[in-house]
């Protein structure tokens, strides 16, 4: 500072000059720089104190402008991650859905099917029986599968559980019969046959189904020896028997004519197996054989009174025998064989004849009175 009297510099705390002794007046330093630094420091300190200057105004919008989008971006970001949870949780809920839906497993096996995807179709149909046990279809569809990969043991597998839920089912029955075919499995289809018993169903074994034996002569009550023939076709075999026991277990095979010689019951069964051995159903033959005495023998000429000589002819059927007397007594196998006309001798005479067949069985006897009297 100096003096206002002398300009002298004043010492700082001094209150009198100690050049003029005046009482010290400060007068401050003066310069352009200091003039414009302190109109610097009065326009901040102003625009400081401007409470409603157009710079407060437009930073004041700016900051709000700023903390509007700051709020807009916190709720665009937490809309965003519900929206995101939503989704998530939506996806696993369907999801979830799915795995539980016995259609849309099927539905999606069916489709792959059809783009030929058989793996990843048969695990869709696979889900599909696990949540369906009892449904035919679903099981029909992974038998398919399988026999288009020659699975056989596990398309078997199918099938018999889809017939087991439905004996009714065509389409199992079919299958099952092109799976045993294919491998000629052919006791499997008799067995299978045995388990169907729905006539029109039973058609469908119509390949192997074997025609019948067919006997000659025909089942019935006779009063001779028979002879029996078997018929079939020429590249199969006969088997047959006559206790009465299945010919398909325990039957011969047929080889020719089966003799029937002696009176009784017959029961002839038969059954015809073909090259694949396949046995028709069994037949069977049944006949009785009861045989009939001879009738009374017959002569010629007729019983009379003759004068002049004759010869008497007796008719013997075949196969039989006469024997016969002329003195009225019984004639019996120790008697006279008739084997040529007889002459008849003088006088009146009894001819008594009975007949034997090659059975034994003797016809009544037959008694003629000839007469003869040479005139």
């Amino acid at each position: 500072m100096k003096c206002a009297n002398c300009g002298a510099e004043i010492k700082v705390g001094s209150v009198f000059c100690s050049e003029c002794g005046k009482e010290a007046q400060i007068v401050l330093d003066y310069n352009v720089l200091e003039e414009d630094y302190l109109k610097v420091l009065l326009d901040e300190e102003q625009q400081q104190t401007r409470p409603t200057s157009q710079t407060d105004q437009t930073a004041k919008k700016r900051g709000s402008k700023k903390k509007k989008n700051s709020r807009w971006y916190i709720w665009v970001a937490v809309v965003c991650v519900v929206l995101l949870i939503g989704v998530v949780v939506t996806f696993f809920a369907i999801q979830k859905s799915h795995e539980n839906s016995f259609a849309y497993q099927y539905e999606q096996g069916v489709s792959l099917v059809k783009e030929r995807n058989y793996t990843k179709a048969l695990t869709y149909f696979e889900a599909a029986a696990a949540l369906e046990p009892h449904d035919v279809e679903v099981r029909l569809q992974i038998a398919q599968i399988h026999l288009q990969r020659k699975e056989y043991s596990a398309a078997e597998q199918a099938l018999r559980k889809a017939l087991a839920e439905d004996q009714q089912n065509k389409q199992t029955i079919q299958l099952l019969l092109e799976l045993y075919e294919e491998q000629k499995k052919y006791d499997e289809i008799r067995s299978l046959s045995e388990e169907i018993t729905d006539a029109s169903l039973k058609q469908l074994f119509a390949a192997y189904t074997v025609a019948p034996p067919v006997f000659s002569p025909e089942s019935g009550k006779y009063a001779e020896e028979l002879k029996i023939e078997i018929d079939a076709a020429a590249q199969d075999t006969i088997y047959y028997t006559m206790d009465g026991s299945d010919p398909v277990k325990n039957g011969v095979p047929y080889t020719g004519e089966i003799s029937l010689e002696d009176e009784g019951s017959y029961v002839i069964r038969a059954a015809v197996c073909d090259e694949r051995g396949f046995y028709s159903p069994v037949e069977s033959g049944e006949y009785e054989i009861e045989f009939i005495a001879p009738d009374m023998a017959v002569t010629n000429p007729s019983p009379g009174t003759y004068h002049d000589s004759v010869e008497i002819t007796i008719h013997v059927p075949d196969g039989m025998r006469a024997y016969y007397t002329w003195d009225d007594v019984d004639p019996t196998t120790d008697s006279q064989l008739y084997t040529e006309p007889l002459s008849l001798p003088e006088g009146n005479h009894i001819l008594a004849i009975v007949l034997v067949d090659s059975h034994g069985l003797k016809s009544p006897v037959a008694r003629y009175n000839y007469i003869y009297q040479p005139e």
